[in-house]
């Protein structure tokens, strides 16, 4: 049959087989909306590790599990959500932000209060302050994967910044003497000084710490074009959760890593919230300005066989009330830990 005759041919057909297709094209899309509008919602992500390894748990895999949120993490929220509220009420503080993760298995939540959240899309922006001296760290510890001697270099200390802390080191570095790359790191973070952060950071020749940033997907520091830098506590408490995981870091430099931070010499904020035979593996970070103070401390309690991430970022008009709210919320957070952990039915 010649093309002009089957198109001749199609255009006579039955108007009936018009309204056929109609009817059929019809049901077929009511029954793929009604399949999608009556799916079962998704089941939530449970974390899956290895099994605690010193100071680390590395991340195995997430699969779909029923138990994401328990209705006593719901509970426990409410607790945060409470305390929160009485704080700023009561002058303490003007801005408080809470992240809570179990780092064994993965539910979390986070709380925010204070008037400028009203504001702020997405949540709360803070200066991360020293809690960036993480990423320093885990930039070298990056590079000794690839050369370990980087940790052994000497690099001389000569000049001073401005002794502008509130939290100040007790042990400072000495002008005219040299430091290896490992000591510093060490007084970077159990000290926090800021002269060791500074040649450390001045030093990162290669850009190990950029492309922490990059492969964290987190704004790198310099690339802000002279704006402060701000992170929300999601982000800020991102680098404890990669250490935990052993994700990004291999098995003993994440421990390496934990254990220095476990080392911090600051007791106040969440470490004054636990026992003292549990350990915290924290830094803290405080920053100054002429509209107000903020003060943040962000770690992993090593509560037994149940660590967890819990930060903790403030803004108010002084410190002392900042780092003693950081301490309320911490003990508000181990008490009911420990409430649950006890109440847990027996595994034997």
């Amino acid at each position: 049959m010649e093309k002009g005759a089957l198109r001749r041919l199609l255009s006579r057909r039955p108007k009936w087989l018009l309204g056929v297709f109609l009817f059929v094209l019809g049901g077929t899309a009511g029954f793929f909306t009604n399949l999608l509008l009556n799916a079962p919602e998704p089941k939530p992500m449970l974390e899956q590790h290895t099994g605690q390894y010193g100071f680390i748990n590395p991340l195995l895999e997430c699969e779909n599990s029923e138990t994401f949120i328990r209705r006593e993490l719901s509970q426990f929220r409410e607790i945060i959500e409470d305390k929160v509220e009485e704080t700023i009420e009561e002058g303490k503080a003007e801005s408080i932000a809470v992240y809570f993760r179990d780092l064994n298995n993965g539910p979390f939540f986070d709380v925010e209060g204070g008037e400028e959240f009203l504001d702020v899309e997405g949540g709360e922006k803070f200066v991360p302050g020293s809690i960036l001296k993480i990423p320093i760290m885990m930039a070298y510890l990056k590079q000794a994967e690839v050369d370990p001697s980087v940790l052994d270099r000497k690099i001389k200390f000569e000049t001073s910044l401005p002794a502008n802390q509130y939290v100040s080191p007790s042990e400072n570095l000495q002008s005219g003497q040299s430091y290896s790359v490992k000591e510093l790191i060490y007084r970077m973070v159990v000290y926090s000084d800021n002269n060791a952060t500074w040649l450390l950071d001045s030093n990162d020749t290669i850009g190990y710490k950029r492309r922490v940033y990059n492969d964290l997907g987190l704004p790198v520091p310099g690339d802000i074009s002279g704006r402060e830098y701000t992170l929300d506590i999601v982000d800020s408490a991102a680098f404890l959760r990669v250490l935990f995981n052993a994700s990004y870091l291999t098995k003993d430099a994440s421990v390496l890593a934990l254990s220095i931070l476990s080392r911090t010499e600051f007791i106040g904020g969440l470490v004054a919230g636990v026992p003292p035979d549990v350990p915290v593996a924290h830094k803290f970070a405080e920053h100054g300005s002429d509209g107000g103070k903020q003060f943040h401390d962000c770690g992993i309690v090593y509560y037994p066989d149940y660590p967890y991430l819990l930060c903790v970022m403030t803004k108010g008009k002084n410190y002392p009330a900042l780092i003693a709210t950081i301490a309320e919320v911490s003990r508000l957070t181990y008490e009911e830990v420990d409430r649950q952990m006890k109440a847990a039915p027996s595994k034997n």
